[in-house]
Parts: C-alpha cells; structure tokens; sequence
C-alpha cells in the first residue's frame, strides 16, 4: 500500500514540476482573471470561449476512431464525417479554459469526459497532418491536468504517448523523403514535443529538441522563405509550416530551453527571418498569386473541386498569415502591430492567440 501510495505522489509531483508550458501557469492563469475583469478587450475574446463552453455543458462526446483528413478533398465523406467529430477538441479547450478562469468544476468535469472519451477510442496512426488538428487538446489537458482524477489523467496521457510514439515510428521519416524536410516534418515535431512536455515524458521532449535544430536547417531558407513556399508557390504553405513551429519554440522557451525562434542554422536559416519574409505580405506591401507552380497534384485537384483557399491563381490574403505573427509577438511584442494589420481588426485583441502571447511575455 506504501509503494502505491509513493508511486502515486511521485506520478503527480511529475506532472506538477512540469508545470504548464504549453498553456498557463497558475500565475499567468491569477494574470489572465484580472485581464478579462478589468481589460475589456480581453473580456470581448474571453466570453466567446465561455459561451462555447456552456453550449458543450448539453453536448454529448463524438470522438472519431481514426481522423481521416489529410490527402483528402473536402467532398470525400470520410472527411465529412471527422470534420463533424473534430468539433468536439474547440470544445474541450473551450471546457478547460472555463473551469481555471471561473473554477466552476462543472466545466472540468465536461472536458473530462470529452478527454476521457477521445482518450479511450481515437486510434493514431502516425500522421502529422491528422494529429496537429489535436493542438489545442493539448493545450487543454495542459490546462486541467493537475485538476483531473488519476485514472482519467492515465487515459489521456496513455492516448498522447500513443500518438507521440507513432509519429517517431512513422517510417516516412526514416529515410530522405520529402515528408522529413516539409511541413509534415514542422506540424510532428511540434506533436512530439507538445505531448512530452503535457506528460512529462523526456523522451519526446528530447526527441524534439535533437530533430528541431536539423529541420529548421532543411525546412527554411536563409532569405526567409522555405521548401514549402517553393515547392508549393504558396505562402498557404509557408504559414503551415511556421504555424506549429512557433508553437514549439514557444513551449521550448517557457520551458527553459534554448531560444529557436531566434537559432539560425548552419545553413542561415532561422524562424525569426521566416516570419520576416512573410510579414510585407501580411501587411499588403507585397502580393503573391498562389499555387500557380505548385509541383504537388493535390494542389490542382482541391482547384478544381471548387475549395475555398486553393484557388490557383488567387491572390494570398493578408489574414491568411496573421496568427503567426500572434504566435511570434511571444517573442518580439513589436509583431503585435502586424497581426492587427494583417487580420484588418480594430479589436484591441486581434485574435486569443495575441491575449496569451501578452499573458505568457
């Protein structure tokens, strides 16, 4: 009975001295329920989230076995129906985000179960582009973990090293193939890494640490642009690929590793001038046609089944590319001023992205 009672206190002291990197500490959490009683523009971007949180009281848990998204066309049915079920993870975090700013535990027992239910059926399978859609889970069960039971809390952890283990055995990367140097490679790494630091697992935390270095050097580009923006002739891709690797560097900081916003490569790239080359872009200096020389056949067929964002040809649209510079004002606040004018907002807040990189700072 000693033992288990040890093992339990050594399990929880685990996850407590990992703190939450990934979302907010219980400090920024006392930060951020000043920021939404006294700062009106924070309240405005917070009591959407509380609205969606008191809808999903009503809601009944959808969890998709298998995420089936990636490769396919809006129109595939298979898609349709995980899109449908995919709308439960804006709903746990909502959830989660309700319960550490009200402490109303009918929020946490909610995400709870929603948590518990994904935890229980969702089978990964090592994708990337299909596992990046659980970010924000991530972030949530960050957010309530320490508050969970101990068996709901296994669950949970027991899914995310599952998903973890199977992207680092995904046999795609193993080789010189593209899917280790694009995109692909930007939103795993951020998957492995975000899931090590919200179980407190070494191994992934480590795992990301030694591949970021090597991928920011094949990924991007001393001038700034990359291997997804060339290869694709969008700066679509160029966000998707900064997106989740800003979001790693930021967990990364918090976490008291070294800074890779700001690492420039042996080959010169770094994220920061990535940023940089997009930002005239973000801010209407300049304009891009996208996807005109895209060298990926799936490109042509989302075209030609009439989807929105990939028509060949149109122009890149400003908002399109201005939650990265949310995501990167962790780091500069300066980036502040272009999200605002990337997204055309005259909010104080252009988006909850830019209230927690103000939070986190």
């Amino acid at each position: 009975m000693k033992t288990i009672r040890l093992f339990i206190f050594f399990l929880l002291a685990g996850f407590s001295a990992n703190g939450q990197v990934i979302s907010l500490n219980k400090k920024e959490i006392s930060v951020l329920k000043r920021l939404v009683k006294n700062d009106p523009g924070v309240k405005n971007r917070y009591v959407r989230y509380e609205k969606a949180a008191n809808a999903a009281l009503a809601d009944t848990p959808d969890p998709a076995d298998t995420v089936f998204s990636e490769g396919r066309l809006a129109s595939d049915p298979k898609k349709i129906v995980t899109a449908y079920s995919l709308l439960d993870l804006d709903k746990i975090y909502a959830l989660a985000l309700a319960y550490r700013i009200t402490g109303d535990k009918k929020y946490l027992h909610k995400a709870a179960l929603f948590l518990t239910a994904w935890g229980k059926r969702n089978q990964p399978n090592g994708n990337p582009i299909n596992d990046t859609k659980f970010e924000h889970v991530f972030e949530a069960f960050d957010l309530v973990k320490d508050a969970l039971t101990p068996a709901d809390r296994r669950i949970v952890s027991t899914w995310f090293s599952k998903m973890a283990d199977a992207e680092i055995n995904n046999p795609r990367f193993n080789g010189t193939g593209a899917t280790g140097r694009n995109n692909w490679n930007s939103h795993r790494l951020m998957v492995i890494g975000l899931i090590g630091y919200a179980v407190n697992d070494r191994r992934y935390q480590q795992y990301a640490l030694a591949e970021l270095p090597k991928h920011i050097e094949k990924n991007l580009y001393a001038d700034g642009s990359g291997l997804d923006f060339h290869d694709r002739d969008a700066l679509h891709y160029h966000v998707y690929s900064l997106e989740p690797l800003l979001s790693l560097v930021t967990t990364l900081k918090r976490a008291g590793e070294t800074d890779y916003y700001s690492f420039i490569s042996a080959s010169g790239s770094s994220i920061r001038g990535s940023v940089k080359f997009l930002e005239p872009f973000v801010t209407g200096e300049k304009t891009h046609e996208e996807f005109v020389n895209s060298k990926t056949d799936f490109d042509r067929a989302r075209a030609n089944n009439n989807e929105p964002n990939f028509k060949i040809g149109a122009l890149f649209k400003p908002d399109h590319g201005a939650r990265v510079f949310s995501q990167a004002a962790f780091f500069d606040p300066a980036l502040f001023a272009i999200a605002k004018k990337g997204y055309a907002n005259e909010e104080a807040y252009p988006d909850w992205q830019s209230v927690l990189a103000k939070v986190k700072r």
